[in-house]
């Protein structure tokens, strides 16, 4: 299964598009956490966020901050 055939895990009738958003903002235990250039996985039937990964990390950048 790829990312292109991802179906949304909360309302499993849309799929998931991967896009790119700045100042994304996500809960992390219980903590706001804003992350400034995101991959977003997000429903296009429903706007739930499946995923949200640091641009730099999801394209696989060594140098990465931690």
């Amino acid at each position: 299964m790829t990312v292109k055939d991802m179906e949304c895990q909360f309302c499993c009738r849309g799929k998931v598009v991967e896009t790119e958003e700045k100042n994304h903002v996500t809960v992390v235990l219980g903590q706001e956490l804003i992350i400034t250039e995101a991959i977003v996985g997000r429903c296009d039937t429903c706007g739930f966020v499946n995923y949200a990964l640091r641009k730099d990390v999801a394209e696989g950048d060594s140098h990465a901050e931690n």
